[in-house]
């Protein structure tokens, strides 16, 4: 149905080829999600192995995020 507006979309498979692109962000505060939340939080063991500091998962995911009325976009 959409995603985050502004969110970056990298695949949990893909994380790996990503880290250097996103090395930069190490500090930043990142929130992961998938549809449900499962997938984010394999993404976000990842993302803190990889010495990011600030990473979380959103609960409950886009699914969740929908439900709230929050919008989401195709663009």
């Amino acid at each position: 149905g959409g995603h985050i507006a502004n969110a970056r979309h990298i695949a949990l498979g893909q994380i790996d080829k990503h880290l250097v692109e996103i090395d930069k962000l190490k500090k930043t505060p990142i929130i992961v999600c998938c549809s449900v939340g499962s997938r984010g939080q394999a993404a976000l063991a990842k993302l803190k192995k990889a010495g990011f500091e600030k990473v979380f998962n959103l609960a409950g995911g886009i699914n969740a995020w929908s439900d709230a009325g929050l919008p989401l976009t195709r663009k």
